[in-house]
């Protein structure tokens, strides 16, 4: 599907998620125009804003999300951040290990799983996080 299917079914999912949290979630798409009509595989962004919206939520205020769509030298990347409470650093370590070592069970890995299969192993996830503040959580894609 193109990456404007992509984002369509993103939203359409958001729809739903912002009826159930109302006030606290706040999710913003900046996506380059001319990379709406690239080819991606389905169900790439969809996993890790729930992981977000999940994982991110705070009792004590609003979740704000930013899914960013755009190309650097030959990548298509999908970044989706927010300001929620972050991961701990072991979890982080333990996270990415889990994601090297393709182990089964998670949104996150599943994801990076599907893309390494269809893409290869050059292309995948990246996990940035700072406990209390942020995770952004980021896909490595080739432009097609």
């Amino acid at each position: 599907l193109t990456v404007q299917d992509e984002l369509d079914l993103l939203k359409n999912y958001m729809k739903i998620q912002l009826i159930r949290f109302g006030d606290w979630l706040d999710i913003v798409y900046e996506c380059e125009e001319q990379l709406l009509t690239c080819h991606t595989i389905k169900l790439i962004l969809q996993p890790l804003v729930e992981n977000a919206i999940h994982h991110g939520m705070r009792e004590d205020g609003m979740l704000h999300i930013i899914v960013r769509i755009y190309q650097k030298e030959r990548c298509l990347i999908m970044e989706v951040a927010d300001d929620g409470r972050g991961i701990p650093e072991e979890k982080l370590k333990r996270l990415r290990s889990e994601i090297r070592d393709s182990q089964e069970g998670f949104g996150l890995i599943n994801v990076d799983i599907r893309v390494k299969l269809h893409y290869g192993e050059q292309y995948g996830i990246n996990i940035e996080s700072r406990e209390g503040q942020e995770t952004k959580v980021t896909v490595y894609l080739p432009v097609e």
